[in-house]
């Protein structure tokens, strides 16, 4: 799940765009909302529950926001270097 959550944050890869776009229509809408969107997306992917994922999701997503996207991107993908 981190890797992915990386992959969705730190790259520009297909499988996501259908995402972020979604992600754009819910920009005035609540985190909850965010969460559950992106939660569920992710669960497709990898073929988990989005209740199981919504936690793991929020963490993520605060992590995001109190450390920046390129902390949070950095400290994913250290183990790719």
């Amino acid at each position: 799940m981190k890797d992915e959550m990386g992959v969705f944050l730190c790259k520009e890869d297909k499988r996501y765009r259908e995402l972020w776009k979604r992600i754009e229509t819910l920009e005035k809408k609540s985190t909850t909302a965010l969460v559950g969107v992106i939660a569920a997306f992710l669960g497709q992917v990898i073929g988990a529950p989005a209740t199981l994922l919504a936690g793991f999701v929020a963490v993520c997503l605060y992590a995001v926001a109190k450390l920046g996207k390129e902390a949070y991107c950095r400290y994913v993908n250290q183990g790719e270097a």
